[in-house]
C-alpha cells in the first residue's frame, strides 16, 4: 500500500480502509484516454458483460463507488462511445468465431451494458450514439443494457432504445 500512493491519482484499499495517492493531472479531452481493453474479461472464470461509461464524473451513487471524485461532469463524444461498442463487438466474434452459430442470432446473446445515467442524459448526443449504433449494423451483433432514471423514458428515447436492440433498462 505505501508504493500504490506514490501513484499519481490511484485510488486503492488496504486494511479495510480507500485511500487516494497524489493527485493526478487533468485529462483536458477525455476521448483521447484509451479505449477499455474489455476483452480481458474473457479469461477470467464463468462470463463478464462488458460495461460501458460514456461519461466521467459523480451522476449516481455507482460512479461515486467506482470512478475517482471528478470536479465536474465530463461525457466522452458519440463517436468515441459507438468505437467502444465496436471493439466489444469485435471481441465477441472473435472469442467466439468457432461456435456454429449463425449471424443473425448474435444479438440475442452478447450483451453491453451502458452502466451511466447520463447515457441519455444529453438528447443530441443519445441520438448520435444510436445513429452511429445502426450505422455500423451493431445492434445486428450486441443487444444494450442501459441504466436510466425514469424521468429520462420518454417515448422518443424509448423508441430509439427499442431500434438500437436494448433488452433491459435499469432504474436506479
Amino acid at each position: 500500500p505505501i508504493k500504490y500512493g506514490k501513484v499519481p491519482g490511484l485510488i486503492y484499499q488496504a486494511r479495510g480502509r480507500i485511500y487516494s495517492g497524489s493527485p493526478a493531472k487533468t485529462v483536458q479531452n477525455i476521448d483521447h484516454l484509451p479505449l477499455p481493453r474489455h476483452n480481458l474479461w474473457h479469461n477470467l472464470p464463468g462470463r463478464s458483460v462488458p460495461v460501458i461509461t460514456t461519461s466521467r464524473g459523480g451522476t449516481s451513487l455507482s460512479a461515486l463507488l467506482t470512478q475517482p471524485p471528478a470536479p465536474r461532469m465530463r461525457l466522452f463524444s458519440a463517436e468515441r462511445t459507438i468505437e467502444e461498442i465496436s471493439q466489444i463487438a469485435k471481441d465477441y466474434r472473435q472469442l467466439y468465431r468457432n461456435w456454429p452459430l449463425p449471424e443473425q442470432f448474435l444479438s440475442f446473446i452478447f450483451p453491453v451494458y451502458i452502466a451511466d445515467e447520463m447515457f441519455l442524459g444529453h438528447s443530441e448526443r443519445f441520438q448520435a450514439i444510436c445513429e452511429g449504433i445502426l450505422e455500423r449494423g451493431l445492434d445486428k451483433s450486441v443487444f444494450f443494457m442501459v441504466s436510466a432514471y425514469p424521468h429520462q423514458l420518454t417515448r422518443e428515447n424509448c423508441q430509439w432504445l427499442r431500434r438500437i436492440n436494448t433488452r433491459k433498462v435499469i432504474m436506479p
